[in-house]
């Protein structure tokens, strides 16, 4: 696979391997660890295909849904729907609202079929009710969770590395400062997506009393409270 930008895509295009006797030619999508990923990395390819696969489990769900109880269909919605919707949802962080919209379709569809909600009724307090994040926070959520370890909990040393606490050059008076990020510098959106630079952006968004330390449980209580005041 070739990954280039825009302004260089002519220098690259064409571009062949030999390998022997064998022609290799670049791909214009490739899975890894079951996520789709595409040349231009807009997790486009990925969002497509949870969304073929969840709707194609919602429809044989919404067949049998009057033979379940709310808790037999919770659980097979989770087991079928939801954890595909959450399955690598990190790289979906900071995505285009075109490639998270049909992904946000697909969770009101499945919370209709299990609260019985009408197409014409609004599924914004049915989320509530059941408390699910929408798709964007859900990523966003990941994401928080995992600085969070990575800042009060002992981590990887690349995760650590990814993000690191902001040192000004002298000292300051507010002691909210304490656990904020420094955000890298980039000059392009894709740049602007990496877990190094949207993630520290949306950590130091955060109200400094679940920036503090504290145990993970209600790190992601805290969290997810916050999320759903937004």
């Amino acid at each position: 696979m070739l990954i280039a930008p825009k302004s260089k895509r002519h220098l690259v295009d064409g571009i062949t391997l030999r390998v022997d006797n064998n022609i290799i030619t670049p791909s214009k999508e490739l899975r890894d660890l079951g996520s789709r990923l595409d040349p231009h990395l807009s997790m486009h390819s990925q969002a497509t295909s949870t969304v073929r696969a969840g709707y194609m489990h919602l429809r044989t769900v919404n067949k049998i849904r009057k033979h379940l109880t709310d808790e037999a269909c919770a659980k097979l919605l989770n087991a079928t729907v939801t954890s595909r919707l959450d399955y690598h949802n990190g790289l979906l962080a900071g995505s285009r609202h075109n490639v998270t919209q049909p992904l946000q379709k697909l969770q009101n569809h499945a919370a209709r079929v299990l609260t019985r909600t009408g197409i014409w009724e609004h599924i914004s307090p049915v989320l509530r009710d059941l408390h699910w994040l929408p798709v964007r926070k859900r990523a966003d959520f990941k994401l928080l969770s995992h600085i969070h370890c990575t800042l009060h909990h002992p981590a990887p040393l690349y995760m650590k590395e990814m993000w690191r606490l902001q040192r000004p050059g002298r000292a300051l008076r507010s002691a909210d400062d304490e656990w904020t990020l420094s955000v890298p510098r980039v000059h392009r959106h894709e740049g602007e997506r990496s877990a190094a630079c949207h993630g520290a952006s949306l950590w130091n968004t955060l109200p400094s009393e679940i920036r503090q330390p504290m145990s993970r449980d209600s790190f992601k209580k805290k969290l997810k409270t916050y999320l759903f005041t937004l």
